[in-house]
């Protein structure tokens, strides 16, 4: 009988103790981003990235942190990381503007410092511009998927109502307009289903990868031997990643694609996975 009643204290006191080193790690958090906020207005931007990065492994991330820390590490110069923070910040809330744009920055910061390893080569550190029918999948996708999961449901809602104004209303002209505006929206119900769904593929898909140290060239196998391009590409520059390679010989290698001037083979701990 007195085990029982311990094993109930237990499970009363257990949900208490978790709630209260929840709400200790919240307002631990809030002091950190207190600080680091005002480490960023002091320009003191290292010790905002070391802050919001403290923020970040102690209770997770959030479009506003990856927001913040990007901002600090664009400030820092360094941008393979404040492209991977602000492309985040865009995955987790496709709608952030102010991401965008300071992604959209950062990225002609990279394309003048590419340009500039370029020098007088016959190179084009342009990325591939996207095909039509993605450049299209890529518009509809940015509201994201929960507002097209919303969309779905709203349009699932409409078509619910006209099979109930076709059944129910003995009007023709009614019955017409349920009818083909019920359709409709079943039609508007299933895109929108359809992209709820690619665009949660495309926000969990890692088929993108940022340079992450200051320059780095692409090799023409996956070895530490093999001969390198001539010439580097920027931190930040963004690639497509066509395979991975871990090998315990050759050790981790990403093949990625810019352009049809540079593919190759990059080694893992050059690049970051957005």
């Amino acid at each position: 009988m007195k085990r029982c009643i311990i094993y109930i204290l237990l499970l009363l006191v257990a949900p208490l103790a978790a709630s209260g080193a929840s709400a200790t790690s919240a307002s631990s958090a809030d002091k950190l981003a207190a600080e680091a906020a005002k480490a960023y207005q002091a320009k003191e931007y290292l010790k905002a990235v070391t802050l919001y990065t403290q923020i970040k492994d102690s209770i997770g991330v959030s479009p506003e942190l990856y927001f913040n820390l990007g901002n600090a590490y664009t400030q820092l110069d360094n941008y393979g990381p404040a492209v991977v923070c602000y492309s985040r910040a865009l995955r987790l809330a496709p709608g952030n503007s102010e991401a965008l744009s300071n992604l959209r920055y950062v990225e002609e910061k990279v394309a003048l410092e590419n340009e500039a390893l370029m020098a007088d080569k016959n190179l084009d550190p342009t990325p591939e511009s996207a095909s039509f029918f993605g450049s299209i999948r890529s518009l509809a996708e940015a509201p994201g998927s929960n507002f097209w999961a919303v969309a779905a449901a709203v349009f699932f809602i409409l078509f619910m109502a006209g099979c109930a104004v076709y059944i129910f209303i003995a009007q023709v002209k009614m019955k017409k307009i349920a009818f083909f505006g019920g359709l409709a929206s079943l039609l508007l119900c299933l895109v929108s289903i359809s992209l709820s769904f690619s665009a949660r593929r495309t926000v969990l898909a890692k088929d993108r990868c940022v340079i992450m140290v200051p320059n780095t060239a692409l090799s023409a196998k996956p070895s530490a031997d093999a001969k390198r391009m001539v010439v580097p590409l920027s931190g930040g520059t963004q690639l497509r990643v066509l395979e991975t390679l871990s090998d315990s010989v050759k050790g981790d290698w990403v093949k990625v694609r810019l352009n049809s001037d540079f593919f190759g083979w990059l080694p893992a701990q050059d690049v970051e996975v957005i």
